[in-house]
């Protein structure tokens, strides 16, 4: 298996979660993850 790039780092300084409990980045590996960054100026 071949290793592109870096590793993540660790999520930091997130002032909220929606729709879940502060997650970890170990408990994500080996799964499917969508995230949307966003703030009340960005129009959608």
């Amino acid at each position: 298996m071949q290793t592109i790039g870096t590793a993540a780092t660790e999520f930091q300084d997130i002032r909220g979660w929606i729709n879940s409990e502060p997650l970890k980045l170990a408990e994500l590996r080996g799964k499917v993850v969508f995230l949307d960054f966003w703030t009340y100026s960005c129009v959608n």
